[in-house]
């Protein structure tokens, strides 16, 4: 069980999925998710291209950079110095005080790409618990006798507790299981009984369950 485990803990933060309320897979751990962070990641880096292709045009450097307004992203702004090397197909989408900042058809059109490609990757990550859940799920025949296994050790070591609390406190003692007796049947026979989390003014209860002549229920309140 410890390969799957592991590649459970491994699949995303644990910690950082409580904190935020959602899954982000690690890198590898989801091809789907990975495939649409690639995507973006194309995209911004044809953008990047695409502004350093612009400043050789216009002889600039830095001074040549995007600028987002809003929902206006990926507008080249350009110093009022250099406005005579603009070609004629820039448009212009906004200003400020020395400066001018234009959008071009190219620019355009990968600005609409990396949009849908972030949409891709959103909807990737919406569905990335989903995915792992599934995975988690393939491997429910070597997870189920796991699971069982610690309950059953989760029970027996809240016995242990119960009973080191009890023996500190008061009486305590190993109950005797023996085989059915078919002429009585099931019964239960307990003498001075309290519930562990009582306190020191609890009245012990003698409790008979079962067997001839005695019923198979009580309610205590």
């Amino acid at each position: 069980v410890a390969p799957l485990i592991g590649e459970l803990e491994r699949a995303f933060d644990w910690d950082e999925a409580e904190a935020a309320g959602r899954v982000a897979p690690a890198p590898g751990a989801d091809e789907e998710y990975d495939a649409a962070c690639e995507g973006v990641e194309a995209m911004e880096q044809q953008l990047e291209e695409e502004l350093g292709s612009a400043r050789v045009l216009l002889g600039a450097g830095g001074e040549v950079r995007w600028i987002a307004q809003q929902k206006e992203t990926h507008q080249l702004e350009v110093p009022e110095r250099l406005l005579k090397k603009v070609p004629a197909e820039w448009e212009l989408s906004s200003e400020r005080k020395g400066f001018r900042r234009f959008l071009t058809p190219l620019i355009r059109e990968m600005r609409t790409e990396l949009q849908r490609a972030e949409e891709r990757k959103e909807a990737a990550l919406g569905s990335a618990l989903t995915r792992i859940c599934e995975r988690a799920a393939a491997g429910i025949a070597v997870l189920r006798p796991a699971a069982d296994a610690a309950a059953r050790l989760d029970a027996l070591l809240s016995l242990a507790a119960a009973s080191e609390l009890m023996a500190v406190g008061g009486e305590a003692c190993r109950p005797v299981v023996r085989s059915e007796d078919p002429a009585e049947g099931p019964v239960l026979r307990a003498a001075r009984l309290r519930h562990p989390a009582a306190g020191d003014d609890f009245v012990p209860n003698d409790v008979s369950l079962g067997g001839a002549g005695r019923p198979r229920g009580v309610l205590l309140t």
